[in-house]
């Protein structure tokens, strides 16, 4: 029972470091069961995205369409607008190292203070810098122009963090709540 324990912690551990949090907000009036098409529209792209990133981002919300049952289409019953935006973003950490001294003395295994102490302390504090990634799927009905499903998945990122595999992941773990067809 303590080994299941323990892993159980380990496990919820694990899955609660994600490099990334995601968010889904959907149309709960809709019948996704009428939506079998899809067409991916590239949405606003900050300079210094490449296509590579975008492309494997369309590639994985494809694939995992395709999971959920639909199908590529020129003329699609939902539009799906991807934005990327990248901010750089500070973090600040502040270290205190305290060195003194009480004055004080034993007696019968007490310990006494005087009224008076010295000593010193130092903060440290330094400032880096990292870049915060969001991504925002939007699936748009096509008769109506209406939003019927947006998922966000932010977090920060580097570019070694935007291999195939993680995006992949990401993508995934986006659309986990996505209504299948």
């Amino acid at each position: 029972m303590k080994n299941v324990f323990l892993l159980l912690v380990v496990v919820l551990m694990a899955l609660s470091c994600s490099p990334y949090k995601t968010m889904v907000d959907y149309d709960t009036t809709k019948d996704f069961s009428v939506y079998q098409t899809f067409n991916i529209l590239k949405g606003k792209q900050q300079k210094g995205i490449g296509t590579i990133y975008a492309n494997r981002v369309a590639n994985s919300i494809e694939n995992q369409l395709g999971i959920k049952g639909m199908k590529y289409a020129a003329a699609a019953d939902l539009f799906v607008k991807l934005d990327f935006k990248v901010k750089q973003k500070k973090y600040v950490q502040s270290n205190t190292t305290a060195v003194g001294t009480r004055p004080g003395y034993y007696h019968n295994g007490r310990y006494h203070r005087y009224g008076y102490s010295h000593g010193f302390a130092t903060t440290t504090r330094s400032i880096e810098s990292y870049p915060e990634g969001t991504l925002m799927v939007t699936f748009i009905d096509r008769e109506n122009k209406d939003v019927v499903w947006v998922g966000v998945a932010k977090g920060a990122f580097s570019r070694k963090d935007m291999d195939e595999k993680m995006v992949n992941k990401l993508v995934e773990d986006l659309m986990k709540d996505f209504p299948s067809i």
